[in-house]
């Protein structure tokens, strides 16, 4: 594990990722021995519980606090013991049979968990909604600084209604107590203050800390749909519903309050979405002072109130365009080759690739050639290989490797949206089949 840390920013432990990878071989034994006492005792070192925070500008020219993004950093070496007891002892809850329904719906900080699968998990539900319903209601709902303000005393008491071992748990009701933290701006240093909230950001157990605070938020009506990506939330309604909106909401408001979190009206944001044949129907009356919209970004991937994938296609086409400038400019300063390749991939086709599972199923031949010229004009300047993939290659490959993976986990976060599974026993061939009910054929397993 020591060998393995990534290049990460130093904690106030004075304690380098570089010296901790070139010093394993003899700090393995004395901090595995540190690591079993610490959770055996429930007792966390107390030079573990400093954070650092550096804020980092939002805009050009920052006026305010609130231009600022604040990067708390923590002791690297605890990192590495809380993202250890993660992946052992608090992973294994999310996929318990008695608990997993309180996770089913976050997509954020679990394994198999993406912002691939929070869009294919919204879209899916949203398709089959419309298959009923005339529309859907998606309201995006936004919290003011939801990691900021859960309390430690409430997430405590919610960690206690899961199967989580009590050393771990006593574990962390020790990480929490008398955290501190301090700010640094250059080489400027404030002073410590206590902190009793938050799920301390830039640590290992963060993350997973939120999952656990959101977990019994859920909606009111059953025909109504809630689903997460960490603080991203999201509601769907179907047309027969839409007047359970207002008492969800108070739902949702109300479950802030008691959380000391805060509902922001103001940037949360709804959509009507129809089939584009049903397109210019009265929509119903918004009586709830949410802003209605005709697009919505989720997760990165804009969605339009007809499904259409014409706005998230021209988002790329502009992000595309700055990506090439800068690409050619890498080039005209001498990167050529493999790293030029490698750096083309990583930015460009990332970008017309991402979460593309989700979306690319909604483009139209005119769309997709769009995003082909985009691949063959950074062929032309040389910024890919002649013989690279095609962008319906690309969308086919991330098909595959997503469908395999869920397939063949069923822990998987979207195993849950699999038809049954009917398996037959072939009594001449003594081997077991499987058969898709879409295309009725068999497939040897």
């Amino acid at each position: 594990m020591l060998e393995k840390v990534k290049p990460t920013a130093m904690g106030l432990d004075g304690l380098p990722d570089w010296f901790i990878r070139l010093s394993a071989p003899a700090f393995a034994e004395p901090l595995t021995y540190l690591f079993n006492l610490s959770l055996d005792q429930s007792v966390v070192p107390h030079q573990w519980k400093s954070s650092s925070i550096t804020p980092l500008p939002k805009v050009r020219h920052p006026d305010t606090c609130n231009d600022y993004r604040p990067i708390s950093i923590t002791p690297v070496v605890s990192r590495i013991m809380e993202k250890e007891l993660v992946r052992s002892l608090i992973y294994p809850v999310f996929n318990h049979p008695d608990y997993n329904h309180f996770f089913s719906d976050q997509f954020a900080f679990r394994p198999t968990g993406s912002t691939t699968s929070a869009l294919i998990y919204l879209l899916h539900k949203l398709t089959y909604l419309l298959q009923e319903h005339e529309y859907v209601h998606i309201i995006a709902l936004d919290f003011s600084k939801a990691f900021d303000s859960v309390r430690h005393c409430s997430l405590v008491s919610k960690l206690s209604n899961f199967p989580v071992p009590d050393c771990l748990h006593n574990w962390i009701v020790d990480y929490l107590n008398t955290r501190q933290h301090l700010t640094k701006v250059g080489r400027d240093r404030s002073g410590f203050l206590t902190t009793n909230a938050s799920i301390i950001q830039g640590s290992g157990l963060g993350p997973v800390s939120y999952i656990f605070s959101a977990s019994d938020l859920h909606p009111v009506y059953p025909l109504n749909i809630l689903f997460k990506y960490a603080d991203d939330t999201y509601l769907l309604v179907p047309a027969v519903s839409s007047g359970s909106i207002p008492e969800e909401l108070k739902n949702i408001s109300q479950w802030a309050t008691d959380n000391n979190l805060k509902l922001n009206t103001a940037k949360s944001r709804e959509m009507i979405v129809c089939l584009p044949k049903v397109s210019t129907l009265n929509k119903p009356y918004l009586a709830t002072g949410l802003t209605r919209v005709q697009q919505l970004t989720v997760l990165g991937v804009t969605i339009s109130d007809t499904l259409s994938a014409a706005a998230h296609v021209h988002d790329l086409a502009t992000k595309a365009a700055a990506s090439l400038y800068a690409l050619k400019t890498l080039k005209a300063h001498g990167l050529q080759g493999q790293p030029l390749w490698d750096v083309t991939q990583a930015t460009l086709v990332a970008q017309l690739t991402y979460a593309s599972p989700a979306w690319s199923g909604f483009l139209n031949s005119e769309e997709n050639s769009k995003l082909q010229s985009v691949l063959n004009k950074a062929t032309r300047y040389k910024l890919l290989t002649p013989n690279c993939k095609t962008i319906d290659e690309l969308f086919n490959s991330a098909d595959t490797n997503l469908f395999t993976a869920v397939t063949s986990n069923p822990d998987h976060v979207l195993y849950q949206l699999l038809p049954p599974v009917n398996w037959l026993l072939s009594a001449q061939k003594n081997s077991w089949f499987y058969f898709t009910t879409s295309t009725k054929l068999f497939t040897a397993k």
